[in-house]
């Protein structure tokens, strides 16, 4: 049972680690916002989420994720 335990709590400072990671992709970033990656992509693609093309994939900045949250937050305030 012990290392059942050790095993789940590896993870979730796995879990813990990923969530704080500075760049995301698109997935991880669809995790973080709780949406589909085509919502992503959609939002990358109209330029409302900023994003660097590297080769094939897309990487995200935390804090623009996070600003873009606070804009959409801000605007279904209004």
């Amino acid at each position: 049972m012990s290392a059942k335990v050790t095993v789940l709590d590896e993870r979730a400072k796995l879990k813990a680690f990923m969530a704080r990671r500075m760049v995301k992709s698109i997935e991880e970033a669809a995790a973080y916002l709780q949406v589909h990656k085509a919502t992503v992509y959609k939002y990358v693609r109209s330029g409302l989420l900023p994003a660097a093309r590297l080769g094939k994939v897309y990487r995200l900045l935390r804090r623009d994720v996070d600003a873009f949250l606070e804009t959409m937050k801000l605007r279904r305030s209004r």
